[in-house]
């Protein structure tokens, strides 16, 4: 993730700047308040010339700077994309226990949680002490026990995550299965439309879907926004709470002549960047188990990974298969099978559906791996060997012809990117497809 630095970096500046001149304007105008009551004109102007200054950095300097953060992460995220596409191709892919669906979804939407979780959390862990440290300095200014009671306050609000911390990770959890099983459904869906009106089934598919979201809904969702709900509305109840006891407070000590009005006013200011900062610590702690349940899921793409690191053959000599066995779901279809294929073999397998003739296919062309035994290459184990450097030596026809979802040019290119357009247009009158090259 070290594409993300920058965007941190970036985030993080701007957060601070706009948290550390937010409580620098509660100071401003507390001593603008107290000048006004005072008669002070001079250092009511200074005031408000220092206030002005503030604002013009808030409104139009902190929305550049965050303009530039999305920028920069917008750059940043296409690299991380291209990264976990990368990585997900170099994947040994019958490791993964995921269907399509749940595949799309580790793709797309568990990197961009990954990345906003990660970029929120890593700019909050930084701006949080700062603010803190410039707030506490601020306040205890103005009044030493007033400052420890709005902190303590507002601090008694922020475990309030903590507690929930293990119920947030669980219904995170959950969340993320029903969209990738929703997913799932939709891929069905969308792949096999004609197939599905076809033998008419459009109202069990649908009602599959519907299940699907019911159960969830009634199981989990409905739970889940009860418990958001009481949350939300028990911390505005206790933002209120807390501005009126210490509107109270501070009062009684304007009359005691402990501070002055224009202090009481800094100190309400203060208690809206104290409920931000704190804020900010519940939403590090909510968003952890967001960023732990990503994290495990891109992971799988970092591991099994195929060995491109080793011996390179440029030619092939010999293939050996000695006692493999390869299982699907718990049952063996290739048993202890023994294969020697030499340079110039010619090789027909044949047999009865389902005895395994596809499954050898696929551990020649290094598709799957055996349960056990070995698969040698040119006499080399083939673990040893770079598997890319094998596999430029076979050339492979499907059963079924697939196409990218791209135009026809762009499917003849896609093999070679540098082949120049002259060399596709050869191809495409050597088999006649001059007329639909543009075509989908």
């Amino acid at each position: 993730m070290a594409c993300m630095i920058l965007p941190i970096i970036v985030c993080t500046l701007y957060q601070l700047i706009d948290e550390v001149l937010v409580i620098f304007s509660g100071d401003i105008v507390g001593k603008f308040s107290d000048a006004a009551l005072n008669m002070h004109w001079k250092i009511g102007m200074d005031n408000i010339i220092k206030l002005s200054l503030v604002l013009f950095i808030i409104i139009i300097l902190i929305p550049l700077i965050q303009f530039l953060c999305d920028q920069i992460t917008l750059k940043k995220a296409l690299v991380h994309n291209r990264m976990i596409f990368t990585k997900y191709l170099e994947c040994s892919h019958n490791s993964f226990d995921l269907n399509e669906g749940e595949t799309q979804f580790v793709l797309e939407d568990a990197p961009n949680t990954m990345r906003l979780t990660m970029l929120t959390i890593c700019s909050n862990i930084i701006v949080i002490p700062i603010g803190v440290i410039y707030l506490i300095y601020n306040t205890t200014k103005i009044n030493i026990p007033l400052s420890v009671i709005m902190l303590t306050s507002v601090a008694l609000k922020g475990l309030i995550p903590f507690m929930l911390k293990k119920k947030l990770e669980y219904y995170n959890n959950i969340q993320n299965q029903y969209q990738a099983k929703r997913r799932s459904c939709e891929t069905d869906i969308t792949q096999n439309a004609v197939m599905i009106k076809l033998i008419k089934i459009e109202e069990s598919i649908v009602s599959r879907v519907n299940d699907l979201y019911y159960r969830y809904h009634k199981e989990y969702e409905k739970k889940y926004l009860f418990y958001q709900s009481m949350v939300s509305q028990f911390k505005q109840f206790y933002d209120t709470f807390i501005k009126i006891v210490l509107i109270l407070i501070g009062s009684y000590l304007i009359m005691n002549r402990n501070i002055t009005p224009g202090q009481l006013l800094s100190m309400i200011v203060y208690i809206s960047s104290a409920q931000k900062l704190f804020g900010l610590i519940s939403e590090v702690v909510e968003n952890l188990p967001s960023l732990k349940n990503s994290v495990e899921r891109v992971s799988e793409f970092y591991e099994n990974k195929e060995n491109n690191n080793g011996i390179i053959i440029t030619k092939f000599e010999s293939l050996s298969c000695r006692d493999v066995i390869v299982y699907y779901d718990d049952k063996p279809v290739l048993n202890n099978v023994s294969v020697n294929i030499s340079k110039g073999d010619k090789v027909c397998l044949t047999g009865e559906n389902g005895c395994g003739k596809s499954t050898l296919a696929k551990l020649i062309i290094a598709e799957i791996e055996p349960k056990s035994g070995s698969i040698t290459i040119n006499g080399i184990n083939r673990k040893d060997v770079e598997i890319y450097s094998y596999r430029k030596l076979i050339s492979y026809a499907s059963q079924q012809p697939f196409l990218f979802r791209t135009t026809v040019r762009e499917n003849i290119a896609i093999g070679d990117i540098d082949s120049g357009k002259e060399k596709v247009n050869e191809v495409a009158k050597l088999f006649g497809l001059e007329s639909i090259m543009e075509k989908k």
